[in-house]
């Protein structure tokens, strides 16, 4: 990257972090107006403009960049977030999931969706057809395998509504996947294994640049090029001076040790909390199910559904995610507790096509990075417009992504 574009993305990081302050004051102002004035918002959307201005202005002084459309070019109004799109669907109860796609309803069942596709199917397809934003793509690692198979996948939005009991129509919680699976609490047992074994290297390191510094340092004052110890060895070193650098060194490495045993702490802590979070999640899909099993007995469940989007893989690696930009069938099944938002497979009494209609993308962007956000490839703030998407879609997913930057580093801090 040259040293105008590297400025270029500072400027545009700085204006991106300006955007989010404004979103979360917002935020704020409407669920506790006394404790944000409106005027805090405003100013924030003065700093924007000011920020932009420069950030158009050093645009134009860099030539691989003059002409380019980023997300920046695109309004934003600090009152005015992304919720809902007009026009759109979007179930309030609703529960995403990625599941088996989906053929048509046949029999009193939806069969599972036989596709056998290659990656040159995927390109020329979804990644192609205006009915599909393409929001993630890894294009090298498919380009480099386009005759291998891949898998794709729905990723579908389902709310129960019925005749079920008050009590269960509070839960929203996640599925309980297995810990142990997870990519996250996989990161967190790499990252304390990578510590443990680094730990001794690092000191290592560490006393070979004390030696290289005190043996120029030392070299420079006619000592000769000797470390402290060898210097004091030879007796051309006083002890004070010795015993001076000799614990700083050993305040430097207990330092290093400290830190790297706060470090695994605190992932050990984090990792206990994700245990006791899966256990809870367990709990409560447990009760979900007893409650379920009990309205099985009484009137049945009514379940809403919409496609709203695919995710596609080659083997176990995550290579695309398409989301539905086209009204989509928006169906309702009637059934006796064999189906749930987070299995559409089973018998049911009845399935009635509600009509057409276009999933609302900023609910589902939310899921694919609560689902997704960590296999993702890191995002950037000068990333170019998705394939297909509109100016608004664009700003919404830019937002987000750059939202979800941010609390993963600040996770990670």
């Amino acid at each position: 990257m040259t040293e105008g574009k590297e400025k270029l993305k500072e400027a545009a990081f700085s204006l991106a972090m300006t955007e989010l302050r404004g979103r979360l004051l917002y935020r704020r102002y409407r669920q506790a107006p006394s404790s944000v004035s409106r005027e805090n918002i405003l100013a924030v959307q003065k700093e924007w403009e000011e920020q932009r201005r420069k950030l158009d202005a050093l645009r134009g002084t860099i030539p691989e960049c003059v002409g380019k459309r980023y997300w920046w070019d695109i309004s934003y109004d600090v009152e005015a977030p992304f919720e809902t799109f007009e026009s759109c669907l979007s179930l309030p109860q609703g529960v995403y999931s990625e599941q088996d796609n989906f053929a048509e309803y046949h029999g009193g069942f939806l069969d599972r969706a036989e596709q056998q596709l290659n990656v040159a199917d995927v390109l020329n397809s979804y990644f192609q057809m205006s009915d599909y934003v393409v929001l993630y793509a890894d294009r090298k690692q498919m380009k480099a395998n386009l005759t291998a198979p891949v898998s794709i996948r729905a990723i579908l939005c389902c709310e129960e509504a019925q005749f079920e009991p008050e009590s269960m129509k509070g839960y929203q919680g996640k599925m309980s996947n297995s810990l142990i699976n997870s990519n996250e609490y996989q990161r967190m047992q790499d990252e304390v294994r990578s510590i443990s074994a680094n730990l001794s290297e690092n000191l290592s390191a560490f006393d070979r640049r004390q030696d290289f510094m005190e043996s120029i340092l030392n070299a420079a004052t006619g000592r000769g090029p000797f470390t402290d110890q060898e210097s004091w060895l030879m007796g051309t070193t006083d002890s004070d001076s010795y015993y001076t650098t000799a614990l700083y060194r050993d305040y430097r490495q207990n330092e290093m040790k400290e830190k790297a045993c706060d470090e695994i702490s605190r992932l050990n802590y984090q990792m206990e909390q994700m245990k006791k979070q899966a256990a809870k999640a367990q709990a409560d899909r447990q009760q979900y199910e007893l409650q379920r099993a009990w309205a099985r007995q009484q009137q049945g469940f009514l379940l809403k559904m919409i496609r709203c989007g695919y995710a596609i893989y080659l083997k176990e690696y995550l290579v695309g995610i398409v989301i539905i930009n086209r009204p989509e069938m928006f169906w309702q099944l009637r059934h006796q507790g064999d189906l749930s938002p987070y299995n559409i497979y089973g018998g049911m009494d009845e399935a009635k096509k509600l009509g057409c209609e276009t999933p609302d993308p900023a609910p589902l962007m939310e899921f694919i990075l609560r689902e997704y956000g960590a296999r993702l490839k890191p995002y950037s703030v000068l990333a170019s417009c998705p394939k297909n998407a509109s100016d608004e879609i664009w700003r919404c997913w830019a937002e987000k992504r750059f939202a979800f930057l941010v609390e993963e580093n600040q996770v990670r801090a």
